[in-house]
């Protein structure tokens, strides 16, 4: 019954995750930085930067609002120059964080950083959830849109880093990296519980469904529930 269950719950939660989703926590920095909306039982830090340079308020654009700042991407990848922000769950019951949304473009002086990639601490900030590239050519601003599937406990904190590589040295601050529009997105609880049932009510139609065994020249059919 697990080898259905499961699989059938993952499909329904990633069908679901695409089709309906609400905002967790998200950031537009039009108040500061930190966030600027929140879902009721979430919480979250503000904005900051480890191993660069913030700088906030920023004299350039955001798409529209205010954004974020930081400087000193220089050469290759180092994941420890990052901004960084976390959302922490204070409800009773697990949450499920199915996405995570955001503008990221590069700015003078020089290039300004040409790679970016997004982590979380849900992989121990080992793997990448996005990754990409920043075009200095036309400093166009790149939309992240990635999906996840990570269960918040009750209680429990999930971290989200993003950091950016390949600044040239004019002059030595390489540039900036500028984020703006971050959104934090769930599955809404009470769709979680329907799809968990319409599994539940799939599984119990398959275990009750007869099975056809031929025998000689008629079919017979058994069920499972058949006493021996």
């Amino acid at each position: 019954m697990k080898r259905i269950l499961w699989p059938l719950i993952s499909l329904l939660l990633m069908f679901k995750c695409e089709s309906a989703t609400s905002v967790l926590a998200s950031y537009d920095f039009s108040e500061g930085l930190g966030p600027t909306t929140l879902s009721h039982g979430i919480t979250a830090t503000h904005v900051s930067v480890t191993g660069a340079n913030l700088i906030f308020p920023t004299l350039y654009d955001g798409n529209p609002s205010p954004a974020v700042a930081a400087r000193f991407w220089l050469g290759g990848r180092d994941n420890g120059r990052y901004y960084s922000f976390a959302i922490t769950n204070t409800l009773a019951t697990a949450v499920l964080v199915n996405g995570i949304q955001m503008e990221l473009r590069n700015e003078s002086p020089g290039t300004g950083p040409t790679g970016f990639a997004l982590m979380s601490s849900a992989e121990g900030f080992l793997l990448d959830l996005a990754h990409g590239s920043l075009d200095w050519t036309t400093r166009a601003w790149v939309n992240v849109d990635t999906g996840m599937n990570t269960l918040l406990p009750s209680g429990e904190t999930l971290e989200f880093r993003v950091t950016g590589w390949g600044a040239n040295s004019i002059p030595p601050q390489g540039g900036h990296l500028i984020m703006d529009n971050i959104v934090v997105t769930t599955v809404p609880e009470p769709s979680v519980f329907a799809l968990m049932g319409l599994a539940a009510v799939i599984v119990r139609r398959r275990c009750r469904r007869p099975e056809i065994v031929k025998g000689g020249s008629q079919e017979v059919a058994s069920s499972s529930a058949t006493a021996r």
